[in-house]
């Protein structure tokens, strides 16, 4: 059994063309909206990692200077008092016999 087109050969109305090109143009539409907004989750996702790798990048910068600061402070070498360096207190040095 074949089904027949019972439409006027080679005319289609003008309403029906409208009609079917409003369709096509809310289906693209729609498509592509569908698309921005999946580019814009991807790239809130993408600025909230970046965001929390910056905070972790600060972090370890700060940790790693609070280190630098201690290392730097622990092997510091204590003032000498004048009286501790060798000399009198004319400023002559003491001789050391043995």
């Amino acid at each position: 059994m074949q089904w027949i087109d019972t439409r006027p050969l080679g005319r289609v109305s003008f309403k029906e063309e409208q009609e079917r090109r409003v369709r096509q143009q809310q289906i693209r539409l729609k498509g592509k909206e569908d698309e921005l907004k999946r580019q814009q989750a991807e790239l809130g996702q993408r600025e909230a990692a970046l965001k929390i790798q910056e905070e972790q990048f600060q972090a370890r910068e700060a940790q790693f200077k609070r280190e630098a600061d201690e290392q730097k402070n622990r092997y510091k070498e204590p003032a000498q008092s004048s009286t501790t360096d060798g000399r009198n207190k004319k400023g002559k040095f003491l001789r050391f016999t043995q």
